[in-house]
Formats: C-alpha cells, structure tokens, sequence
C-alpha cells in the first residue's frame, strides 16, 4: 500500500483535500483551525497544515482560517511560509500585523480570512512555561514538564489562549460571520503531549456541536506510561499489562464517545485517506501501537517491521494520527464511508477470494522471526534490525520481538507480546531517523478502511461487521 516517512504529512494532507472536496461539495462553511501551524522538515516532505487550508480554501470570510504557534523562532517561518504561499497562489489579500504576538491575512475589503496567533492553546488561560525536549528541535516543545528537558535554555514563558475563548474573541470582532457560534470545520491538533488539554478547551464548541472533524496525533506523548516505555534506553518492556490500564487511546475512544465522536486511525493508499475504525465493537488491544516498543506488523505474513522507530540504544519514536469524526455531522458519511472506504481494487481482490490470512493465525514464538535487513546485508556495529522474516520451514503471523543490535555481545534478548490481527498497517521505510523530534523517520502511514461495502454500519445503532474490521484494519502491501 502507501509507505511514509516518520515527520512526513502526506496522509495527513490527503485526508484535508478529502475534506475540502466533501464540504465545499456540500456547501458546509466553518473556521479552519490549526493548532502547531508551523512547517516543519520541508525538504523531507512535512508541511504547515495551515498553509493547504490557504491552499485549498483561500481567503474568504466563510472559512476563517486560525493558526497557532507558541515558538518564537517557528512562528516566524510560520509568518514568512503564509507570505510566501500567497505569492504564490496570487492571492488578493494582504498580511498584517495586528498585535504583538498576532498577523492577519485581510482579504481585499480589508476583512481578516486568516488569523496567526504566538500562542500555545490548552484548557485554560494561564501563564506557564513551553520547552522542548531534550536533544530535539523547538518542535518537539510542549507544556507537559515531563516531556522538557530539565532547564532547557530554550524555554520560553507563554500565555496560553483556548478554542472557544478565541472563537468568542473573534467572534465579538465581527470576524466569524456566526460570531462565537461559529462552526469548525476542521480542528488539528499536534501539540506534543498537550492534545486533550486543548480539546478540553474547545468544550462549549464540541459540546454544542460545532467542531465537525477533529485531526488529532496520537503517540509516545499520548501518555506518561508510554513515554517512558518507549524512551528507557536498553530495555523493551510495554508501558502497561493492557491499553486499559492507561490513558492511551482505549481511553480516548470513551472521552470521543461521550461527546458525540468515533475514532479512527489515519492511513493512506495510492494518495487517498484510510479512516480505520476502532470505536464501539471495531477495538481491538492491538491498536494501541504506542503501547510496547516491540510490537510489529506485517503486510504479506512474510515481512515484518516495527511500529515504533528505534535508536541504536533502544529509545523508541512512536506516533501516528486520528481523526474524530462527529456523528452528527454531515461530513461523517461521505468521509467514513466515502472517502475513507476500502479500496476499490482490494475490494476486487477480496471478491476474488484472497484474503490476508496470516491477521488471523496466532502469533509465531520468539524464535521464528530472524532479522533480514533489505539486501541481505549484516548489521552494521550499533545498527537496529528494522525487517524481519520467518525461520526457514516457519509459517508466521506476527510477533514483536526486540531488534536484534550488533554491538560486540550478540542479539539482543526477545520479547513475547505480539501484534496479532491489525493494526494500520505502518512500515516500509520504518526506523530509518534518530529518536527525539518530528524529523525522525517512522513506518508509513497505511491501512485499509472499516467502512467496505459489506461493513454493515447501521448509523444509529452503531454495528460493524466484524469480518470486515479485520480485513480492513490491515496494512496490506502490493495488492
């Protein structure tokens, strides 16, 4: 299916287009909101989400567009990247500054169409301190103290703002022609541990029903537990017994259901979104990717990589993306169902009687995976296993051992969770960057839609058919 790099966005950007097709084919309007605006990695294919709503929405008072960056240094480029796309869209518009730590994009009657703001967004207002974590880059910066580095030189203190303070802001300005009761189109959030804290802020908007679509990452900042798990250099062990026993995404499944939202992950297949479905009946353990360092997939039941990117001392990169979608809202349809359905030409396949076989075989024992690194070459000193294969005469469906490190002492000791069914389909490419910031390199963001034809969801009673959750939530390559 579709590979990318850890840091890169394209699956991410797939899934806005989608949603700029299916709301301007509906005529549905609504601020545009970007919450860590700023570009980052360019060269390596990451991008200002910001920039392609300006992109795709233009400057028009019906879709306001709302960016925050608390960074003093990322806010600039963020500044100098908007200057630069309106060059290049030729847009009639003109950017301003408005107040110390704000710019605004005045479309030609002079009427704001995009705010930016140097604010870092969370529960409440306040003023605390943002750093970023230690031996990475300012976009790695979060509020969360246990994700800093200890007396970062690089800290910086802040005022923090919220989505429905600055809709209600905005609002009064006569910038958001529904005032504070403005829509939100599209919510994303990528803040470094501090997601919740911002969707905890927009509380009167998403209570009320106002947020359509929220874009949310989800990974090794998710959660104390599997932070630690996965920065402890030297060892492999899982953050918890089980995703019950921690904040991760099991819990973010009830906090989305209480409100009126499913959950799915985020994948890609030949340049469309894949939403795999994970609410209600569609949960399965293994979803939470971020749970255990060790845990693999695979795309064939030959294959094998890591969820998670790995240093040479075993501290591991693990995040991925979700979207929210709200139940109640027109777009969930035609983007669960529509855009983010099954491929056609897998569904051909499937009526053709091929099935992934290997998501329903138990897992292999430690010992029938071997490393088998792309051209057969040997492990460099220092170097992390990144691919793996079955034992000669082993079949195999999935197993999470610990990468092997040649480092003068011979392998390193396996572990015995395993992967099991599903998954989004993450790999390809996988742990090619260093541990740390957004640059690193991760597995592609892949997967194949819950939502085929055959799927059975019946919208207001919320059933699946489960066999097509298990064929969907597979990452399944060369089909």
């Amino acid at each position: 299916m579709h590979s990318a790099p850890q840091g890169s966005n394209d699956h991410v950007a797939d899934f806005i287009k989608a949603v700029h097709k299916e709301a301007t084919g509906r005529g549905i309007n609504g601020a545009l909101v970007d919450v860590g605006a700023a570009p980052y990695n360019t060269i390596g294919g990451d991008q200002s989400h910001l920039l392609l709503y300006l992109k795709k929405w233009g400057c028009h008072p019906e879709h306001v567009v709302m960016g925050f960056e608390p960074m003093e240094g990322d806010y600039k480029r963020l500044v100098t990247a908007v200057k630069t796309q309106m060059h290049k869209l030729g847009m009639q518009a003109q950017l301003v500054r408005t107040a110390a730590t704000e710019r605004a994009v005045l479309d030609q009657s002079g009427r704001p169409c995009a705010i930016l703001r140097q604010h870092p967004v969370s529960d409440r207002a306040m003023n605390t301190t943002i750093a970023p974590q230690a031996y990475a880059g300012s976009n790695t910066a979060s509020l969360n103290t246990k994700y800093q580095a200890s007396k970062s030189i690089r800290a910086q203190r802040v005022q923090t703002v919220t989505i429905d303070d600055e809709l209600e802001r905005l609002g009064g300005a006569g910038v958001l022609r529904r005032g504070a009761d403005e829509e939100v189109l599209l919510l994303k959030v990528d803040v470094e541990g501090h997601e919740v804290a911002v969707l905890d802020g927009a509380a009167r908007a998403i209570g009320a029903g106002r947020v359509h679509v929220v874009l949310l990452e989800y990974g090794d900042k998710m959660t104390p537990e599997i932070w630690d798990g996965m920065k402890t250099p030297w060892q492999a062990r899982p953050a918890a017994e089980a995703p019950q026993k921690i904040r991760g995404l099991h819990w973010l499944r009830g906090y989305a259901d209480a409100r009126g939202y499913d959950v799915f992950l985020l994948g890609a297949a030949w340049g469309a979104p894949v939403l795999v479905g994970v609410s209600g009946e569609l949960w399965d353990d293994k979803y939470e990717v971020c749970l255990d360092k060790k845990a693999k997939w695979s795309p064939d039941g030959h294959w094998w990589f890591n969820y998670s990117s790995w240093s040479p001392s075993w501290v591991g990169v693990c995040w991925y993306d979700l979207v929210l979608l709200r139940r109640s809202s027109p777009l969930y349809e035609p983007l669960a169902l529509g855009a983010g359905r099954i491929a056609p030409r897998v569904c051909r396949r499937l009526r053709e009687g091929w099935f992934p076989h290997w998501v329903l075989q138990p897992p292999p024992s430690a010992d029938d995976l071997e490393c088998a690194q792309p051209g057969s070459r040997p492990l460099a000193r220092g170097e992390v296993c990144t691919r793996f294969k079955a034992r000669s005469g082993l079949a195999t469906s999935s197993s999470t051992l610990e990468p092997l490190r040649k480092a003068g002492r011979g392998a390193a000791g396996r572990g015995t969770a395993t992967f099991g069914r599903g998954g989004v389909g993450r790999g390809g490419g996988a742990n090619r960057g260093r541990a740390g910031g957004r640059g690193s390199a991760r597995p592609g963001a892949s997967g194949l839609s819950g939502r085929g034809k055959g799927a059975g969801r019946a919208r207001g009673s919320r059933s699946w058919s489960r066999t097509a959750s298990i064929v969907s939530s597979t990452g399944v390559a060369g089909v």
